[in-house]
């Protein structure tokens, strides 16, 4: 859960010749900056680029309550808890302002869909949400 929400910072926070960065209208709050570049860190050499050697990997047991053996190993790649903390400190804190931005858009995006050919909304959506 950590990956997804670290990939969803950073696609929305970081440079994309796609979309512009989400900073471009409201400023990480300074005291955030240091946990804000670890995760985008955190995202290039573990989550986008999992072959890195920087990448930190832990083996994960599973225990079955019942037999009270491990049916299955797996690993993971993850931020310390202190740091989570911080990064759901990050996003809390930026969340408000980024809300404010993007909330207006949300509603024009809503009103051109409303105005537009069911069909091809359909399928527009229906693209967009598989991507």
């Amino acid at each position: 859960m950590i990956a997804f929400a670290v990939v969803a910072h950073c696609r929305t926070h970081f440079h994309s010749n796609v979309r512009k960065p989400l900073t471009d209208h409201s400023a990480i709050p300074d005291e955030l900056c240091d946990i804000h570049r670890l995760v985008g860190a955190f995202r290039n050499t573990t989550t986008a680029h999992s072959e890195s050697n920087l990448a930190t990997t832990f083996p994960v047991g599973f225990l079955d309550a019942a037999t009270l053996r491990v049916p299955d190993v797996t690993a993971v790649q993850t931020l310390p808890p202190p740091l989570v903390e911080r990064f759901r400190e990050l996003v809390e804190t930026v969340d408000g302002p980024h809300f404010q931005v993007t909330e207006p858009v949300r509603h024009r995006l809503v009103e051109q869909l409303r105005q537009s050919n069911l069909c091809g909304t359909y399928c527009c959506l229906w693209f967009w949400i598989t991507l």
